[in-house]
């Protein structure tokens, strides 16, 4: 058999981390200014109407409270973008449900058409 050779341990080194630095800023501070400057009154209501969330759950985004959802940075982004003519660019939620396999013939975003009854 063969023996077992011993095992050496190098010592810890401890590496240098800088901790909190007083220019960083966090990306959810960020995103509550740049709603800010887009919306700059009722700025909550908008993000509430737009991502279909509640004006208390706006509000703890911008007040940094609480983590911004996917919906509500996608609002921000569609925003920029639409006011910038980048029209092509298309916001769909996750949670919208299945997407048909032709994009040509109907649209995420556009609600069912309605059947008119005939006379």
């Amino acid at each position: 058999m063969r023996s077992v050779s011993p095992h050496h341990q190098s010592a810890s080194t401890e590496s240098a981390r800088p901790h909190g630095r007083d220019d960083d800023q966090m990306v959810g501070s960020v995103l509550s200014e740049v709603a800010t400057t887009l919306w700059p009154s009722n700025t909550a209501a908008h993000i509430a109407a737009l991502c279909k969330c509640s004006v208390r759950a706006a509000e703890r985004y911008l007040g940094g409270q609480r983590e911004w959802s996917g919906d509500a940075i996608a609002v921000i982004v569609a925003e920029i973008l639409r006011r910038h003519s980048m029209r092509n660019v298309r916001v769909v939620s996750r949670c919208a449900g299945p997407r048909s396999s032709s994009p040509s013939t109907s649209n995420a975003l556009e609600p069912p058409a309605r059947k008119i009854a005939s006379m």
